[in-house]
């Protein structure tokens, strides 16, 4: 294949070449190995949620569903602000790895935004034309005739799910090629940060997030806007200790050393429990 499109690029050419003679259930992931957390600039990085197993996603048909996405992050547009997940951005002990947490005390992170994130940045730098997201949904995700002009995506970070055929021939084989002409154009397009984000969307025509909401239950947005990366890190990380102490009450039975996971911690980073 030519190196265009990044991982979606490829998803998309083999759901195209494949249509007609797809696997009952197919695994689409990055080329990383499945492991805890994400990172910035670490190709290393394995995109795994705590309590989730690389077994997870080859188990076809988990507890009846015909598709398998632990959401980690959600993207709000077009104001290009995220929430991440507790159990993505700590390595919690016992998580259970569903689809979205069930303990509110490890939902989610407050929305944040920073100027430097690749959906920002590529906008600035991309010199192929492009469409700006909200645009991008509504002309190539949706499929649907309606506009969305606001919209909150929850999605696996790092672009790695499990689908039934059935639910991928919800989209007719035309849908998919012009997907993947939007994403031949270059090695990396902006429309691959898109992508990540409308997975779930794509596979979901009747349950778009754009119009039913996000898939998991996320935090309002305040209307002052997003924090920063650090003020919300630190609010999180403030929320976490809170937890971990109430869960083990008892100091020398409190895990330490547990890792921590986020794209604006560099190099990685664990933090020890007091």
């Amino acid at each position: 294949l030519p190196n265009v499109g990044r991982e979606s690029h490829t998803f998309l050419y083999h759901i195209v070449k494949n249509y007609n003679t797809l696997a009952e259930w197919t695994v689409f992931t990055q080329a990383a190995a499945p492991s805890f957390g994400f990172r910035a600039h670490n190709h290393e990085s394995g995109h795994m949620c705590s309590g989730v197993s690389w077994e997870d996603y080859i188990n076809a048909f988990p507890e009846g569903k015909d598709w398998y996405m632990v959401q980690t992050v959600a993207t709000r547009y077009p104001e290009i602000a995220h929430s991440d997940r507790f159990e993505m951005m700590f390595k919690v002990p016992n998580a259970k790895g569903e689809i979205c947490p069930s303990n509110p005390e490890l939902g989610w992170s407050m929305w944040w935004a920073e100027p430097d994130h690749p959906l920002v940045q590529k906008q600035l730098t991309q010199t192929e034309p492009f469409l700006p997201p909200v645009e991008f949904y509504n002309e190539y995700i949706a499929g649907n005739n309606k506009w969305y002009d606001s919209f909150s995506l929850s999605f696996a970070n790092g672009g790695r799910f499990a689908v039934s055929r059935d639910r991928i021939l919800l989209r007719p084989l035309k849908y998919y090629k012009n997907l993947l002409r939007e994403l031949s154009k270059s090695v990396n397009p902006i429309e691959g940060y898109y992508m990540e984000t409308m997975w779930f969307d794509v596979f979901h025509p009747e349950r778009l997030q754009a119009e039913f909401g996000p898939e998991c239950e996320m935090p309002t947005f305040p209307e002052e806007g997003a924090a920063n990366h650090a003020d919300m890190f630190e609010e999180a990380q403030a929320r976490f200790d809170a937890f971990m102490m109430k869960a083990f009450p008892v100091e020398e039975t409190r895990p330490r050393n547990l890792e921590v996971s986020s794209p604006y911690l560099l190099p990685p980073v664990t933090r020890l429990r007091k």
